[in-house]
């Protein structure tokens, strides 16, 4: 009886040891998994859903088997029954798999920040059958979200932005089209050798030029300005100034103003400033824009003072465009560098994004030009502005 005994621990042991070494030597073999959102590109606030796929390709179950993988804090998973976001940042999803079996989980987030979110690899963690062995597997991923920032509610700019849309219309400016030949005309000492007409001159035994049609162009430039007032700056108010700058150049765009950005925010890959230039887009304006604005990371802004970092810009801009500053930030180069423009009798407004207890004090010859935005009741605010 004893020696039963004995012989069947033994077997035990035995059969535990073989389960432990196949598990460790099989468990990842022909297993697959992936993850991927429905969407690659969303908006602020919206909801977007994760897959997560697993494939046992195998006779070999997977009794207890861990995804884990670190979600950014701006996804937050919605609790299906109280219909509000919660916080979820560290996932371990676990699965249960038996021989050649198919999963497919679904999790929904809710996008509470913009930005791009990168997910590279995951961890595959196994347990044996008798939960005494523990395997461990980093596996690499393909799976990236796009977070758009979203626009504010134009409506609490209605005046102002007619005021803005009438100095536009009222500030058309007339440019030659090449491509409308009118008729030609003597050579004139202050014209461009390319626009002589060859054929003409021949004809006529005089240089003579092409007379070209007249086209208006409505234009308009966003100057958005992410460097932080101060040490306290509330981060909130960077994100507010993005969705500002994406609602001026949206509804600008709707009524024909040819609309740019240009900011300081630096790309991480090539260290130049992020802006978007309409005249030499390449894929469609709400994209280049929306992608722009979410590729900004605040803790990257050029140090340089913005209107130096983009002065030919906003000079060769305040001749033909309307202008429109995005800044939170106040100092005194800054408001500098705006008075110079009001000297030049150019059109521009500012746009003052504050927290509610926000203090501002700008030049006295800049007040007209001012609009300030309270960021946590989303809408102007029109108290008294202090002149320094």
């Amino acid at each position: 009886m004893e020696m039963m005994v004995f012989v069947l621990v033994l077997c035990i042991i035995f059969a535990a040891w073989v389960q432990r070494v196949l598990y460790r030597m099989y468990w990842n073999k022909n297993l697959e998994s992936n993850i991927c959102f429905d969407n690659r590109a969303v908006t602020e606030h919206e909801i977007v859903k994760m897959y997560i796929q697993i494939r046992n390709k195998k006779r070999l179950p997977l009794p207890v088997l861990s995804v884990l993988f670190r979600l950014p804090n701006a996804l937050a998973e919605m609790d299906m029954e109280q219909k509000k976001p919660c916080d979820s940042w560290e996932r371990e999803e676990l699965f249960s798999l038996f021989s050649y079996e198919e999963i497919t989980r679904t999790l929904t987030f809710y996008c509470q920040q913009r930005g791009v979110y990168k997910l590279s690899e995951v961890r595959l963690k196994n347990k044996s059958l008798l939960l005494d062995a523990v395997c461990e597997q980093k596996v690499p991923v393909d799976c990236q979200l796009t977070v758009y920032p979203s626009c504010v509610d134009m409506r609490q700019f209605a005046l102002r932005f007619q005021k803005l849309l009438g100095a536009v219309l009222a500030n058309d400016f007339q440019f030659e089209d090449v491509f409308l030949v009118r008729g030609v005309r003597p050579y004139q000492p202050f014209d461009s050798w390319k626009n002589i007409n060859w054929n003409a001159t021949a004809k006529l035994g005089g240089y003579m030029v092409n007379n070209y049609e007249y086209t208006t162009s409505r234009r308009a430039a966003v100057f958005l300005n992410l460097m932080p007032d101060g040490k306290l700056q509330h981060r909130e108010v960077m994100e507010e100034s993005i969705r500002l700058a994406k609602t001026w150049c949206v509804n600008l765009e709707k009524v024909g103003v040819q609309c740019s950005v240009y900011t300081n925010a630096v790309e991480e890959d090539s260290g130049e400033c992020i802006f978007v230039d309409k005249q030499h887009l390449e894929k469609k304006y709400r994209t280049a824009l929306d992608e722009a604005l979410a590729r900004i990371v605040l803790e990257k802004v050029s140090g340089e003072p913005f209107c130096d970092l983009w002065r030919e810009q906003i000079e060769k801009c305040s001749k033909e465009y309307y202008l429109v500053f995005i800044s939170a930030y106040q100092h005194e180069d800054f408001q500098k560098g705006l008075s110079a423009l009001g000297g030049q009798a150019a059109n521009f407004a500012w746009v003052l994004p504050l927290t509610g207890s926000g203090v501002y004090r700008v030049r006295k010859e800049l007040e007209k030009h001012v609009v300030v935005w309270d960021v946590y009741w989303r809408r102007e605010r029109n108290d008294k502005i202090l002149s320094v």
